[in-house]
């Protein structure tokens, strides 16, 4: 290369990182609306500029006017909370000026009442992007980790005294939620511009002096946002200003973070210790529970319905699966069926006492779940019992030196919250076959990992939350996606692979399959079972694992009394499985999955046992949810999510203090 070439090269990247430069140092122009010199009246607006100020990117003017003549000066208008609106913007049609500079490439931050709820914008000016939906008091503000308009946000609480959730447009998406996920925060694409809203203003610390409900604007004072709030602020008017958009998802995120998975292979993190005293032992095994000569039987069929079916065939095996840990102190047995739910009380006892006879395992550390699946099958001439207490004994004489691990991660596109509320044009649960971007989900699939000292699997467990409903309606036998994944799994890896349903009210697979067909299953089936096999090579394992248990049955509160329910915990090492026999909301597990992991590494919910159909809704779903069907005709009270929650952190304690 010549002398004049390299000289031209060099020349021609200096003037390019120069403009580059020049670019990124361009300051941005921002407007703040400041009805206050125009015979109008805001709050924050002062406080606002004082932060906008102190950013050396921004350049930020106080404007009166409105008409998109003077707005398009400016890259981003700031619309502060607004309490009556000036002379000029009245003497205009001012919603009409700011929806056609948005439209028109401008970007818009709206806040508290602005979104359109009440007072001068009763209506939103975004309404397929958001709009205001009810007022609720000061709420923790959690941020949606994944969008980097989040970035350096950690949870917080504002300073003014009240919230305003918001209804997510059809364009919309939501990157902020409150602790009872209402919508807090929504961005949104309109026409060549951008719009973000926050359900709560900016600038405004509210007085706890005279408060009084009715004076919403009283006691208020103007403060220049600090910490999260400056960082929210300066972060909205930096994804304001730039070019990045956002699509909108097609199944809903959650907040809650995971601890990430080792991305190199899984270890051994007590090598060397494999003689200690407490050194666990494990056991694995698998019966079939399908029922001989099914095919043209009626009311052999269970789910959705199916009994009134001739049964045409068997599509996969149902199986009864059981796994034994043992630490020498310790042991512990779960049993997992392929049905829609399993033992009566008293059989449940009659099945923990035998287990009890031959094993030793105590009566309340023995776990009993079902995968809830749509497509399988009353007993059918099976002794399901019998097949219980053989499984548990099958695995109690297999049981050999053994390591233990955890490992989870959040998957998409099996499962999700399909119930809408009652603003969304929808009258009931069974209807809908889209996902609600605005309802919650647990997306974690949690697997436990049990080894030899050979590194041989023994087993995996499949912890995962949805109802197993996408092979429903056909007269086949199937363990759905939970039982045809277990299938792949188990000939992946040459062990037994075990699946526990989790808190599943309210979520279903009819937002990702086309059809009740066993063709969905398989391909919901192999999607899971994909997922675990990219997680269980990257789970550390031990060889000396702490093991507990507890087991209750709790009275649960409803409209004519109470009921008896059981419930249950185990402790397996740092991780926790809590045990519902109901159908629990999602809602409810989200809540205790986020208190507990504070203090378990994992927390894993694990639902649905004799009780199938018993939904327990969550608090708010008898209030925002009143025309679904079944929030309000369930038999407990609005008071059962609070008697559930606060008795499974009083087991959670118990169990971790146990020696």
């Amino acid at each position: 290369m010549s002398k004049f070439r390299k000289l031209s090269i060099t020349l021609g990247l200096a003037i390019i990182f120069s403009l580059t430069s020049a670019v990124s140092a361009q300051k941005v122009d921002i407007a703040v609306y400041n009805p206050g010199a125009d015979g109008g009246t805001s709050l924050g607006e002062e406080g606002i500029m004082k932060c906008l100020k102190s950013a050396k990117n921004l350049d930020a003017d106080f404007v009166t006017d409105l008409s998109h003549a003077s707005l398009r000066k400016y890259k981003v208008h700031v619309l502060p909370l607004v309490t009556k609106f000036g002379d000029k913007a009245k003497a205009m049609d001012w919603r009409w000026e700011i929806i056609n500079y948005v439209h028109g490439g401008g970007r818009i931050l709206l806040t508290s009442d602005n979104t359109g709820i009440r007072g001068e914008i009763p209506d939103s000016l975004f309404p397929t992007i958001m709009e205001g939906h009810r007022t609720v008091g000061r709420r923790t503000v959690r941020p949606i980790s994944i969008y980097s308009v989040n970035k350096g946000i950690e949870p917080f609480n504002p300073a003014y005294r009240y919230q305003t959730e918001l209804r997510r447009g059809s364009k919309g998406v939501v990157f902020l939620r409150n602790d009872r996920w209402g919508n807090i925060g929504i961005v949104g694409n309109y026409g060549k511009g951008k719009v973000l809203a926050l359900g709560f203003p900016l600038g405004v610390a509210s007085s706890s002096r005279g408060y009084r409900r009715k004076q919403r604007y009283s006691g208020n004072k103007d403060v220049v946002p600090q910490g999260q709030e400056a960082k929210m602020l300066l972060n909205a008017i930096d994804w304001l200003a730039g070019e990045e958009r956002y699509e909108i998802p097609n199944v809903w995120i959650e907040a809650r973070k995971l601890k990430p998975l080792n991305k190199g292979p899984s270890r051994i993190l007590d090598s060397g210790a494999e003689g200690g005293p407490v050194r666990l032992k494990a056991g694995a095994a698998a019966v079939d529970i399908t029922p001989l000569n099914p095919v043209g039987k009626t009311r052999i069929l269970s789910g959705l319905g199916r009994q009134r079916l001739k049964c045409k065939g068997v599509h996969d095996r149902l199986m009864l699966r059981a796994l034994v840990l043992d630490n020498g102190k310790t042991k512990v047995a779960i049993i997992a069926i392929d049905k829609i739910q399993t033992f009566g009380r008293a059989t449940s006892s009659r099945i923990r006492k035998a287990i009890k006879d031959k094993t030793g395992i105590a009566e309340n550390s023995i776990l009993i779940n079902c995968t809830h699946s749509h497509s399988s099958t009353s007993s059918g001439g099976i002794d399901l019992p019998a097949k219980a207490i053989e499984a548990v004994c099958l695995a109690n004489s297999r049981l050999r030196k053994a390591r233990l691990g955890v490992g989870s991660k959040m998957i998409y596109g099996i499962c999700a919250n399909i119930r809408k509320r009652w603003h969304d044009d929808y009258s009931g649960l069974w209807g809908n076959q889209q996902p609600n971007p605005d309802s919650v989900m647990n997306n974690e699939c949690g697997v436990i990992r049990v080894e030899d000292d050979n590194r041989k699997l023994i087993a995996i467990v499949v912890n995962y939350t949805g109802t197993p409903s996408s092979a429903g309606g056909t007269p086949y036998i199937s363990g759905d996606y939970a039982g045809i994944a277990t299938h792949h799994l188990e000939k992946k890896f040459g062990c037994t692979a075990m699946f526990l349903q989790g808190f599943q009210g309210n979520v279903f697979t009819s937002a990702f399959r086309i059809n009740r067909t066993i063709k969905d299953a398989e391909r919901l089936g192999k999607k899971l079972s994909d997922e675990v096999i990219s997680i269980v090579p990257h789970i550390d394992v031990k060889s000396q694992i702490k093991l507990a248990a507890t087991h209750k049955y709790i009275s649960l509160p409803t409209k004519k009394g109470a009921i008896e329910t059981e419930t249950q915990t185990l402790l397996i090492g740092d991780c926790l499985l809590i045990f519902s026999e109901l159908e629990v909301y999602v809602e409810i597990g989200l809540r205790l999955k986020r208190a507990l992991s504070k203090r378990f590494s994992h927390v894993f919910c694990c639902g649905v046992g004799r009780l199938c159909g018993r939904y327990l809704s969550w608090r708010r779903g008898f209030g925002v949810e009143h025309r679904t069907a079944d929030a309000r005709k369930e038999a407990y009270s609005e008071d059962g999510e609070g008697v559930m929650v606060k008795n499974f952190m009083k087991m959670a304690t118990d169990v971790e203090k146990s020696k």
